[in-house]
């Protein structure tokens, strides 16, 4: 069964304050801001960190990616300007991609 096209806000909000409980337990204090996006990726999600060129087709934007299979979240290394010009890009893209391995991968 696929899932639908929009997720209720409440669901999502669920899942991250799970993800955010685990990572309270697994450090033994509770999260503080700004949210540690990076260990939580790492040492609740299991997933590691690479940079690299991804393609894009014209008038595309990709600042991420997610490789399931090798549990790696990938960050485009062409926006490497966009991310170091705008404070939290970064952060927001990795957290991005983390809601998909929560949200899509089984």
């Amino acid at each position: 069964m696929s899932r639908p096209k929009f997720l209720p806000n409440e669901f999502i909000e669920d899942i991250t304050a799970k993800r955010l409980r685990e990572y309270e337990a697994k450090v033994g204090e509770p999260v503080t801001l700004p949210v540690p996006v990076e260990q939580i990726v790492e040492q609740v999600l299991g997933l590691d960190f690479d940079y690299d060129e991804i393609d894009e087709q014209p008038g595309e934007q990709i600042l991420g990616g997610l490789d399931a299979v090798g549990k790696t979240v990938f960050i485009n290394t062409k926006h490497n300007d966009l991310f170091e010009k705008t404070p939290g890009l970064l952060r927001s893209t990795i957290g991005h991609e983390a809601g998909h391995w929560d949200v899509d991968i089984d």
